[in-house]
């Protein structure tokens, strides 16, 4: 008679291996299974259902990053704008500056960059666009 599979909760193996709270060894001592097996769940070798659901929680994670870090850009932008208008403070355009220089810009080719600031700066002036983009070096509009 073959040995019987361990039963595993899907989400919630993959919500404790997501989180980073847990090492290898602390999930198979959770969940009563093989280091080895928690080894091949993680790569997909074992339990597809396991991983796909491990891949669908870091999906989401990178989208809410993403949309975070997004808002942050429109918010130190503004404050930028604010600064040149000399209505922010030196602590939140230190802070802006900050984000921008922490955040990726959205498109991977460059000739598309100016094209996203573009969109990124579109609630300024074009006077005050050129003076933001001017101060923190990025291209010409």
């Amino acid at each position: 008679m073959p040995a019987k599979r361990k039963e595993i909760n899907s989400c919630a193996f993959a919500e404790d291996f997501v989180s980073g709270d847990f090492t290898y060894r602390q999930l198979a001592r959770k969940y009563q299974i093989s280091l080895s097996l928690v080894g091949k769940i993680v790569s997909g070798k074992r339990r597809p259902e396991i991983s796909e659901a491990i891949d669908q929680l870091i999906k989401d994670a990178n989208r809410d990053t993403r949309r975070c870090w997004r808002g942050l850009r429109h918010k130190a932008v503004a404050t930028l704008g604010n600064a040149m208008k000399g209505t922010a403070n030196g602590t939140a355009v230190t802070a802006a500056k900050e984000v921008l220089n922490r955040t990726e810009p959205e498109p991977e080719a460059d000739d598309a960059l100016p094209v996203y600031l573009e969109r990124t700066l579109m609630d300024l002036s074009d006077k005050t666009k050129r003076r933001v983009l001017r101060e923190l070096g990025g291209p010409e509009l």
